[in-house]
């Protein structure tokens, strides 16, 4: 049974190959954490399962975290939730039964070790547009998400590196904070969720690629 205690809400998102995903996002005060202390930046835990509609695929699950500012999620905790078999009824009647026990092992394991990673990346500023735009062009190199020039004859920053560069800027301003890293990977996991359309599981690997990749940059 679901602890009386925890409460969530559920967002679902299909995929034209015929997969969805659910998303249980964690709607109690007690699980948010406002990076640097910020109000207007909390970030709270978030449950993804997968499956198909034809019951072809099994159902699996992972944890990442729910950003409030932006509505993203971020994809990046290692605990992994599997089922040994396949499972064509309701996503809930899988997740429901289990999921107070799930967040609990999440909350101990990983959750606060991940949200310290993310201070990390907050205080790592990004001083003036240069800086931003040579941030984003080394993220592209080193993952090849999408190609940071706008041709190969035009070294300039293409249409899709130009969002990312102004997502910084953006946030920065709404936040009224400076520039860094943490927006910067905030501003590529935005894109990877909204302008590209891959599975479920390469858009994950994505961003804990990009993530990996910013995180080297702040140590």
């Amino acid at each position: 049974m679901i602890n009386a205690d925890i409460h969530y809400i559920t967002r679902s998102i299909n995929r034209n190959d015929g997969s969805f995903a659910v998303d249980y996002i964690l709607n109690d005060d007690s699980y948010e954490v406002k990076v640097k202390n910020d109000i207007k930046d909390a970030i709270r835990p978030m449950l993804r399962f997968t499956n198909s509609y034809d019951g072809s695929a099994k159902t699996s699950g992972h944890f990442g975290f729910f950003r409030q500012v932006c509505s993203n999620g971020l994809h990046i905790a290692n605990m992994v939730v599997s089922f040994n078999q396949k499972h064509t009824k309701g996503v809930n009647e899988v997740v429901i039964p289990k999921i107070g026990e799930m967040i609990g092992q999440f909350m101990s394991n990983e959750f606060y070790s991940i949200e310290k990673k993310f201070e990390v990346l907050a205080a790592s500023e990004l001083n003036g547009y240069n800086e931003i735009q040579a941030f984003v062009k080394k993220v592209c190199d080193e993952t090849k998400i999408f190609k940071f020039e706008a041709s190969d004859k035009n070294p300039l920053p293409s249409s899709t590196s130009k969002v990312v560069i102004d997502s910084i800027i953006k946030e920065s301003l709404l936040l009224e904070s400076k520039p860094n890293l943490w927006l910067g990977y905030n501003a590529f996991n935005e894109i990877l969720h909204n302008g590209f359309v891959k599975s479920f599981d390469i858009q994950k690997s994505f961003d804990a690629r990009i993530f990996e990749t910013v995180l080297e940059m702040a140590n």
